[in-house]
């Protein structure tokens, strides 16, 4: 499976369940490759294949974002 692939799975089950999701592009390096919307709540998450860990920029604005009180996910699947 590519990270596109997985991109638009986990796009599409958001969208099932009411979360607006935000276009990737054109967020600066570093950015969550989603971000999603719904009732005043935001999701964060990062999509990585099972191989791949997050680089020491995503590392730092994962702790960014998670220090303001919001959620981040590293998304390997929907499993």
């Amino acid at each position: 499976m590519k990270e596109s692939d997985l991109e638009r799975t986990v796009r599409d089950y958001l969208a099932l369940r009411g979360w607006c999701c935000l276009k990737k592009s054109p967020f600066p390096h570093g950015e969550p490759d989603i971000i999603a919307a719904r009732n005043n709540q935001a999701l964060f998450i990062e999509l990585k294949l099972v191989s791949r860990k997050l680089s020491p920029g995503q590392e730092r604005r994962k702790q960014e974002i998670e220090s303001g009180g919001n959620n981040y996910y590293v998304c390997h699947s929907l499993e």
